[in-house]
């Protein structure tokens, strides 16, 4: 996951995936299910967390700054912009 998408990751979830990660389970490709759960949750968050925006993928690649504050807001320079 880029660092955009993954800022729009909750921090509980950050945590979780970090917690279950394996040095090398990427090269050896034996994930733990934890691991897999972890992710798929983040990857979940990261589409609530689009939807709940109102953005298309095209739109969260060009912002590109999208972050989750320590609240749970999410904040970036999209939101000073006028609505048109």
């Amino acid at each position: 996951m880029c660092s955009l998408h993954w800022r729009l990751v909750p921090l509980d979830l950050q945590k979780a995936v970090w917690a279950a990660y394996a040095t090398g389970q990427e090269i050896r490709k034996d994930p733990s299910p934890e691991y897999l759960a972890a992710a798929t949750a983040a990857i979940e968050a990261v589409e609530e967390a689009r939807k709940e925006l109102g953005l298309s993928w095209a739109r969260i690649v060009e912002d590109c700054v999208l972050v989750r504050t320590d609240n749970g807001a999410i904040a970036g320079p999209l939101f000073a912009r006028e609505k048109k």
